[in-house]
């Protein structure tokens, strides 16, 4: 009986470099795909070089989906993501692995698997790219081969500014932490003007640094492919993280873009601040431990404006005049009071940054990300 193991994906056809700087990736092939460690060390079972003879899905999955530790970058429940380098080019790439077996699961990792494709078709500089999405149907596994940024996630941007410091009291945010605010406002605005879809996951840990220093959404798991949501919990649980989910989202209500613009805010407190000064080893925002459900989080809303209007009082660390301005501006507490894309951009903070306008050609966006990253 023929091999009855498959797989598909979905590739992308051509591709450009992301700036000037950056050096142009090629599109790879699963089966040339070997893991490596931190300085680009193969380790662990590799594919045979020698052999022209095309390995079976089957045997493509089992080696790729258990990657050794040396490769791992992250967890998550869903899977791991591990570092990988082309046996031909020797060009890294992240590889995130879509577990679909266990029961309940399925529907959430074609989901997580779809919206990955939705945004690959509409790229941006401040997109992490995502090359192809690979489906192994008999295994129930996708995985998503992305662009490999070796700058890590803001949260360890964070935490490495705060272990610089002489004093829990003082922070000096990262190198470059203005720029990516306007980055990650640019990948964000692309997403709901041009991809229409809503991310509902912004948070530190969803913002990677590439080699040359520009920061990059990454992970769209929760992403909805669509600018409004009617509020259903999809799948019983408020999409997002405690901190960064705006109220309207725990309330239950209908919301659209207002609800991202909100974590934006969070987003840029904590990178700004530092977060709260006992959790200097866990940077994020302030979070209700009271209550019981989620509902609970109606409360965050409230602390996050204590630690802005007296953060002496509430264990956080003061912001400047411009840095404060704008988070105010997003996390509103009612959607209709926060600052749109237009509004966001005419705060002075970010014109500071001279953003590339919105419609611009990409060789436009691609030359203020090249001016504006640091590596």
């Amino acid at each position: 009986k023929p091999e009855s193991h498959t797989s598909t994906f979905y590739s992308v056809g051509s591709l450009s470099t992301t700036y000037e700087k950056k050096e142009t990736l090629m599109q790879p092939c699963m089966e040339d795909l070997e893991p490596i460690d931190t300085f680009g060390v193969v380790v662990g079972k590799t594919s045979e070089k020698g052999s022209s003879k095309r390995p079976s899905a089957r045997d493509l999955s089992h080696r790729l989906s258990r990657p050794p530790p040396e490769a791992v970058v992250g967890e998550g429940s869903f899977g791991v993501v591990w570092r990988a380098m082309d046996r031909h080019t020797g060009q890294w790439f992240a590889v995130k692995i879509i577990e679909a077996r266990k029961r309940g699961r399925a529907n959430v990792a074609t989901r997580d698997a779809e919206a990955a494709n939705h945004i690959r078709v509409h790229p941006h500089s401040c997109l992490v790219t995502l090359f192809f999405v690979h489906h192994f149907v008999e295994e129930r596994m996708y995985m998503l081969v992305m662009e490999y940024c070796s700058g890590g996630d803001m949260k360890h941007r964070i935490r490495q500014a705060l272990r610089e410091q002489e004093h829990l009291s003082l922070y000096r945010p990262p190198r470059g932490a203005i720029s990516w605010i306007g980055q990650a406002f640019l990948g964000l605005e692309h997403l709901h003007l041009v991809a229409k879809a809503l991310l509902r996951d912004l948070k530190a840990e969803n913002i990677v640094i590439d080699a040359h220093g520009c920061a990059k959404i990454i992970d769209f798991g929760l992403a909805r492919m669509s600018t409004e949501s009617d509020g259903t919990w999809t799948f019983g649980v408020p999409p997002g993280s405690p901190g960064y989910i705006s109220p309207e989202i725990i309330r239950g209500e209908k919301y659209g873009f207002p609800a991202d613009i909100y974590s934006f805010g969070v987003l840029v407190w904590v990178l700004l601040s530092g977060g709260l000064m006992d959790c200097p080893l866990e940077p994020g925002p302030p979070v209700s431990r009271k209550g019981f459900g989620y509902t609970a989080y109606l409360d965050d809303y409230r602390l996050l404006h204590r630690c802005l209007d007296q953060p002496d009082r509430n264990n956080a660390r003061p912001l400047s005049d411009q840095g404060k301005e704008l988070v105010e501006r997003l996390t509103h507490r009612k959607p209709e009071w926060r600052a749109d894309h237009a509004g966001i951009r005419s705060l002075e903070l970010m014109r500071s940054l001279k953003l590339p306008y919105p419609g611009a050609r990409k060789s436009e966006v691609d030359a203020w990300v090249s001016q504006t990253a640091i590596s």
